[in-house]
């Protein structure tokens, strides 16, 4: 079964969504750990 042009693209375009979501989830992780490492510090003060 021959894959045209227009399912790559939609293909692609859907990785590349996942992969930013996946991204922005990593980022947003890794801020809240902060957040946490940071307020726990301040309450040990």
């Amino acid at each position: 079964m021959p894959v045209d042009a227009a399912t790559l693209e939609t293909a692609g375009f859907i990785a590349r969504q996942l992969a930013h979501g996946a991204w922005i989830t990593l980022q947003i992780t890794v801020l809240a750990e902060l957040l946490v490492l940071v307020l726990s510090f301040s309450n040990r003060l």
